[in-house]
């Protein structure tokens, strides 16, 4: 990478029709959910307790400060300013190399047991940015160019070829 360039490890890809049909599909579930709560109650009272039941519910982890992986929208590096630039539907996070001790990919439950693949970066201070990716191959890929960029450890080859 040369000095000055901005390089992409990741870019979330666009939402497709198939995701928009999972929501739509989603979506339609959980009305047809609410109408059956709704017959079986059948008491303005007892719907408002269920109601209640699910936020509360819904929003416990988040009001307790549980959080998860951040969502990437996209991820470079800028070898001019040797900074790691996250952007995420939260905000952007900057993250100078130095300050970088350790690169992962892995996959995380979330959601009650929702396997994700994320990328885990270790910070020298002890924080710990993860952020949720498309698939494994991504998480694999971004890792390993965090890695290479970052020259934490040599970035392994994937044609498998070995030097003598």
């Amino acid at each position: 990478m040369a000095d000055d360039a901005v390089e992409v490890i990741y870019a979330a890809p666009k939402r497709t029709g198939a995701w928009w049909g999972a929501a739509v599909g989603a979506v339609l579930f959980v009305a047809l959910i609410a109408w059956i709560v709704a017959r079986m109650v059948r008491n303005p009272v007892g719907i408002a307790l269920v109601v209640v039941i699910l936020v509360v519910g819904l929003a416990a982890p988040t009001a307790l400060g549980q959080r998860g992986p951040l969502r990437a929208t996209r991820v470079t590096v800028d070898g001019a300013s040797r900074g790691l630039r996250i952007e995420h539907r939260r905000g952007v996070e900057l993250v100078r190399f130095d300050e970088v001790r350790a690169v992962e990919a892995r996959e995380e439950s979330v959601a009650e047991g929702v396997p994700i693949d994320v990328v885990v970066i270790t910070l020298r201070d002890g924080r710990v940015l993860r952020f949720g990716v498309i698939d494994r191959g991504a998480a694999e890929g971004a890792a390993r160019a965090l890695r290479a960029v970052l020259t934490l450890e040599d970035a392994k080859t994937d044609t498998g070829a070995e030097t003598a």
